[in-house]
């Protein structure tokens, strides 16, 4: 009886070949198990080893929203229509014209390291904007904002890039686009990219 569930458990474990006799095939089932646990442990060494190589040659360096990823952004207009026009890889900003600071805006969740902050984007119109920056921390409390200098925009597209440094505290930042002076205007946008490292 005893060597009936010794053979069918040496049968279940299916390590290797096996004689009929399964009390003589003990010493071959432990060196066969012993091998297989050495193999094992060697496989993990190499996987181990291959995983810090990728992570040393490969670091990450940054936190990056890549203009690919353009369309997980929502974008909100501010007294304007913002839409996608059609199948195309653009957006156009349609604004109310009844005060200034009108245009679009989209909020950026910070990544939780890195400090140096850079937008780039490309616009054609027919009005001056200027982008528009705003920081808050955890809570939503407003921390500080960042104002460029206008920017005359043409018919033609131009590709515009922002650095600033965030303040310590920073979660969010809502980025705008916005008319730089009271005027019904129309302008279009695309290839967001922002980078904080």
């Amino acid at each position: 009886m005893n060597k009936l569930f010794l053979f069918l458990y040496l049968l279940s474990n299916r390590h290797g070949d096996f004689d009929q006799n399964p009390e003589s095939n003990l010493p071959q089932y432990h060196e066969k198990r012993s091998s297989f646990s050495r193999e094992k442990k060697g496989m993990n060494g190499k996987l181990l080893f291959f995983s810090l190589l990728l992570l040393l040659t490969h670091p990450i360096h940054s936190f990056a929203i890549a203009s690919e990823l353009e369309e997980n952004y929502r974008y909100f207009g501010v007294n304007a229509i913002v839409h996608q026009a059609g199948e195309s890889d653009y957006y156009e900003v349609q604004t109310n014209g009844d005060s200034e600071k009108e245009g679009f805006v989209f909020t950026i969740n910070h990544p939780g390291t890195g400090d140096n902050f850079q937008l780039t984007l490309q616009l054609k119109g027919d009005s001056s904007v200027i982008l528009l920056i705003e920081e808050t921390n955890r809570k939503g409390k407003y921390l500080k904002e960042f104002q460029s200098p206008s920017i005359q925009l043409t018919d033609d597209w131009k590709q515009y890039t922002q650095e600033l440094a965030l303040d310590e505290n920073t979660k969010q930042m809502d980025v705008m686009v916005l008319t730089s002076q009271k005027q019904k205007s129309n302008f279009s946008f695309r290839n967001i990219s922002v980078t904080i490292d």
